[in-house]
Formats: structure tokens, C-alpha cells, sequence
């Protein structure tokens, strides 16, 4: 399947083959008009990810995939989505941010820590709060204003399903702990 998006004047140098993130899923440019960037998206990226749930005219979070010598505003984020995440509640705080709390599968709980990193749609953020529940943990964000403005986090509601991507280096450690010789 080709996904199709608008070219935005931020992505005035595409080129067929560049690497793009959309909504924190790393997908390659497969086609290109004046107005319109193409992706080719397979079965199991449809499946895994929350890209099957946007319509004509959904909001996006669009940027360019991490390239070395780039500067590294927040964690590492590899646009490999992990899993789906579920918006749980949406609250607005007074200074025009808000405070979300998402459900994560338990899978991948072991992953996350209080006050490490996480990401959602491809913004990475940080964990205030985290509690386990049956089947799944529940996950505090708070978002700051400039966050609310910039990406689609001003816009999404509750049932809304992130394409979640766990911390890398958590996933390592992980590995590692495993691994047997």
C-alpha cells in the first residue's frame, strides 16, 4: 500500500529514498509530486502501527529520521515502533500544556522507568508517573505548552492509539540480560 502526505515547505530538499518519520514510524519516500511525498507501508507496518487509523486530512507529526552528526534534543529514537499505546485521559493545565495518561502493553513495561524516556507519535517524552495494572501499565505524562503547539497532542483525545517506541537502550539491557552463551 502507498500512504500519501502532504509536502510540507519544511521538506524542501526530500529526495526519493530519505528517510521521514511519521508519527515516530520511520518510512522511506517511494514516490514524490509537487504537493505530495508517497511511502510505501507494509502489511505488518499498518498492523503494528497507528497509521491504518489516519483519514484524509489527519494531522501528523512529520520530521526527518536522526542522521549522525545531528543534534540530539531528546532521547534516541529509532522510529522502529514497539507497539500501540492507548490515550487514557486528557487533562489541560493552566499554563496551556496538559497532563495524558496512556496505557502501555505489558510486554512492554519492563522497559519503562519513573522519570525515564518515552516516546509516542514520535515525540520523545518523559515518564512522571508509572503503575502496573492488570495487563498493562498506565504511564503519567505532563506536556508543556510549546509540545501542545507544535505536534498532534493538541488535537488528539482519549481512545486515541499511539505508535509507541520504547527507550533503545532499555531494550538492550534487556537483550543482554537474556542472552546465554
Amino acid at each position: 500500500m502507498t500512504l500519501f502526505y502532504p509536502l510540507l515547505d519544511t521538506f524542501p530538499d526530500t529526495r526519493l529514498g530519505d528517510s521521514i518519520a511519521l508519527n515516530g514510524c520511520c518510512l522511506t519516500v517511494s514516490s514524490m509530486t509537487e504537493s505530495m511525498l508517497g511511502f510505501d507501508v507494509s502489511e505488518e507496518t499498518l498492523r503494528c502501527t497507528n497509521l491504518s487509523d489516519l483519514k484524509v486530512g489527519s494531522m501528523a507529526n512529520l520530521e526527518w529520521a536522526l542522521r549522525m552528526g545531528d543534534r540530539l534534543g531528546g532521547h534516541l529514537v529509532s522510529g522502529h515502533v514497539d507497539g500501540l499505546a492507548e490515550l487514557r485521559s486528557k487533562s489541560l493545565t493552566g499554563d496551556g500544556g496538559s497532563k495524558l495518561q496512556i496505557a502501555c502493553p505489558k510486554e512492554w513495561a519492563r522497559h519503562l522507568i519513573k522519570k525515564g524516556s518515552l516516546c509516542i507519535d514520535g515525540i520523545s517524552l518523559t515518564i512522571n508517573e508509572l503503575a502496573d495494572f492488570e495487563g498493562e501499565s498506565i504511564v503519567d505524562l505532563t506536556i508543556i505548552p510549546t509540545t501542545m503547539s507544535e505536534t498532534t497532542l493538541a488535537v488528539v483525545e482519549p481512545g486515541w492509539r499511539f505508535n509507541l517506541e520504547v527507550d533503545m537502550m532499555a531494550k538492550f539491557v534487556a537483550r543482554l540480560q537474556t542472552w546465554r552463551d
